[in-house]
């Protein structure tokens, strides 16, 4: 309803105002306390709370028997779940009960153990409830567990080089230890293979401190690439990076990247850094470790580190879809994605050749500042699995024991 009053008539106006806001004959009859009665009745008022308390005990009591048939089931890992390594029989279910009570509201946060993603396992349940519960639920994907000594290698070795993106060439020196401690570790008699690397950078004087650091390295050679801020660590391994390891003749190549999150404090980004680093570059048992899977499996393309945190699509489901459409063969865009948690994995070529080849340019990556989510390079990030298996390929994840972030 309206009205129309004469122009700058503010008493007119006035009046038009207090009209439309009175209340109709209907509603006027009704009152104030007919519309109490109606809406808040006190028997419809108790039989709300009974239906309320009745619900409440019900799921109390669906919340306590699966707390009870986790815990006798021995599924659950406390120490991965919680990132907690001391453990004891009350952190355990209270840690259950948290994880139980999640289920229930629909929520995710961590996994509940190495190899059991809990977002793909709720994506495949008809309703809310803890995803640990349900058949099968041991394991959502493939999930290695890292020795703790040196593997011996019986086949022959493989031809690898590493792409490290340094934005922050502060960390150049940490990685060149890194790197050359992972290739030998203590009690391997056998010469360790070369690796070869290239150093993708944002300045020239950063490639300047990135070639000081790494002057010593001898087990491979060393380039140093400079290109445009665009398209963070992942733009330069699809652009020139991307270009030397697929004409390299290399077996397998890595991608590695100076992690730090903008979105999260300092200390939790070189936890985080370190975590992976620790996990990619095989733990105690060095290169070796991750390459000897490689090397056992032909099919193998694609391995990145276990993480116990569950992450979902965010806002980069359509940029996804696009990306897609863009690759050769067509890769699947899951309900739900496993993904490498901050971009760093090892490759076998062909396995991610469909990115190679679909012709990105720095331009087709947004600019800095990035949002926190929703970007194409989100979406390649979580589409990298999903990748290696439209060229016929399989992945896993390798987890190392007590180590978290």
């Amino acid at each position: 309803a309206g009205a129309a009053v004469g122009y700058c008539n503010v008493a007119q106006a006035a009046a038009a105002i207090v009209q439309a806001f009175r209340p109709a004959d209907a509603k006027r009859a009704l009152g104030n306390t007919a519309l109490a009665q109606r809406s808040f009745g006190f028997d419809d008022y108790v039989a709300v709370i009974v239906a309320q308390l009745t619900t409440a005990a019900a799921l109390r009591a669906d919340a306590a028997r699966a707390t009870g048939e986790i815990l006798d089931s021995g599924l659950f890992d406390f120490a991965f779940h919680d990132n907690a390594p001391h453990n004891d029989g009350r952190s355990t279910r209270a840690a259950v009960r948290a994880y139980v009570a999640r289920g229930q509201k629909g929520l995710v946060r961590y996994n509940p153990r190495p190899g059991f993603n809990e977002g793909v396992a709720r994506s495949r349940m008809s309703q809310p409830g803890p995803a640990l519960m349900t058949p099968h639920s041991a394991a959502t994907h493939r999930c290695v567990v890292l020795p703790d000594t040196p593997v011996r290698m019986t086949g022959p070795a493989l031809r690898a080089a590493v792409h490290l993106h340094l934005h922050y060439p502060e960390l150049a020196e940490e990685f060149v230890a890194l790197l050359a401690s992972a290739r030998q570790r203590p009690g391997v008699r056998s010469a360790p293979a070369p690796l070869d690397i290239v150093v993708t950078t944002t300045s020239d004087r950063r490639r300047l401190e990135i070639e000081y650091a790494f002057r010593a390295y001898t087990p491979g050679t060393v380039r140093v690439l400079v290109g445009p801020n665009r398209g963070r660590d992942i733009g330069p391994f699809l652009t020139d990076a991307g270009r030397l390891l697929r004409d390299g003749g290399y077996d397998v190549v890595g991608h590695l990247h100076g992690k730090r999150s903008l979105a999260v404090d300092a200390a939790m980004g070189d936890r985080w850094r370190s975590y992976l680093m620790g996990t990619l570059l095989g733990g105690a048992a060095g290169l070796s470790g991750i390459f000897d899977l490689f090397a056992r499996d032909p099919l193998l393309g694609l391995v990145f580190a276990e993480d116990r945190h569950c992450v979902g699509w965010g806002k980069n489901k359509p940029f996804a879809a696009g990306l897609a459409g863009r690759l050769q063969p067509p890769a699947a865009v899951p309900d739900w994605p496993i993904f490498p948690i901050g971009t760093m994995f090892w490759a076998r070529p062909a396995a991610v050749l469909p990115l190679w080849s679909s012709g990105f340019v720095s331009q087709d990556f947004p600019a800095e500042p990035l949002p926190y989510d929703g970007t194409v390079l989100h979406a390649i990030e979580r589409m990298l699995p999903s990748v290696c298996e439209a060229t016929g390929h399989g992945w896993c994840t390798v987890y190392r024991k007590g180590a978290g972030w």
